[in-house]
């Protein structure tokens, strides 16, 4: 680019801009001018650039936000390229970039293994005011006419709306938070069913294209796999019966181990139902058949 000069003779004329600012000599006078300096166009921040620094800090631990961070970094340092004469802040972009994908990494590793990063601990203590802990371990339901003991310290009671969401038809219902795990127990009819029909009955509320209002309301469930069923020694001449099995509910894979306990010459069943997310069942089902092995009838 030229830059366009007059001397006081009258003269005009051309000199490469590399002599911006420095005093150049009239070709027809000899006289000395000065050159005037550039004056370079201020180049302005990309805001996709910024935008991507923003979702990599505020949304660091949400997929989604740390997606966005990576893309619109990627969109800014292809935007900065197109326009290097008016657009600046690739450190911005790559720093968004760097941001979005480590806590992408990190989210993802946290989903499959929250245990990892102590995400199940800061979940309990977030909805631990929604668990009794307090109290004696053994929970006796007089009205109900059953007993159970919590398993250990980690596990409450249930009260309010988590018990309410999480098993709104139970008596009762245990959880452990830091686990995503829980236990209850529910007090049925027979209504003439040999206790096998109406084993049968129950898993059938597990199955493909059903949903339940047992546990998971509005949820699907699909994908129901029976791992195990059996018959159990009877115990002060109580028929008992035990179903572990698998299934989706909604897209997350459950694990539900289930007893089912008829006291003698009874028209009424107990069920008690132990469950977590496949990933973690197999750290608590001894906590889960050690309930289960408390669960005592109450004497009329």
């Amino acid at each position: 680019m030229a830059l366009s000069l007059a001397c006081s003779c009258g003269a005009r004329f051309e000199v490469e801009e590399t002599f911006a600012g420095q005093s150049v000599s009239c070709p027809d006078c000899y006289q000395s001018i000065q050159a005037p300096k550039l004056q370079r166009k201020q180049l302005r921040t990309s805001g996709f650039a910024v935008a991507s620094v923003v979702m990599a800090l505020v949304l660091a631990f949400t997929l989604f936000g740390t997606l966005l961070a990576v893309l619109l970094g990627v969109i800014a340092l292809a935007h900065i390229k197109r326009h290097r004469d008016e657009v600046t802040g690739s450190g911005y972009a790559i720093f968004g970039i760097a941001g979005g994908t480590v806590f992408t990494i990190l989210v993802v590793v946290a989903i499959v293994q929250t245990e990892l990063f102590g995400f199940d601990a800061i979940r309990g203590g977030l909805m631990g005011g929604q668990v009794d802990r307090t109290g004696p371990m053994e929970i006796v339901r007089t009205e109900d006419g059953f007993a159970i003991t919590r398993p250990s310290n980690k596990w409450g009671v249930a009260k309010g709306q988590l018990a309410k969401e999480i098993a709104p038809d139970r008596e009762l219902v245990l959880a452990n938070l830091g686990r995503d795990a829980y236990i209850d127990v529910s007090r049925e009819l027979l209504l003439g069913r040999a206790l096998e029909e109406y084993r049968d009955q129950v898993l059938d509320t597990y199955k493909e294209d059903k949903t339940t209002s047992k546990g998971h309301p509005g949820l699907q469930l699909n994908g129901l796999k029976i791992r195990e069923s059996k018959a159990l020694p009877g115990e002060k001449d109580c028929e008992s019966l035990e179903v572990l099995l698998e299934v989706n509910v909604g897209i997350q894979p459950i694990i539900f181990l289930l007893r089912i306990i008829r006291p003698p010459g009874s028209e009424h069943v107990y069920v008690i139902r132990g469950w977590a997310p496949k990933r973690k069942f197999r750290l608590v089902e001894p906590e889960v058949r050690m309930a289960m092995e408390s669960f005592r009838i109450l004497k009329p």
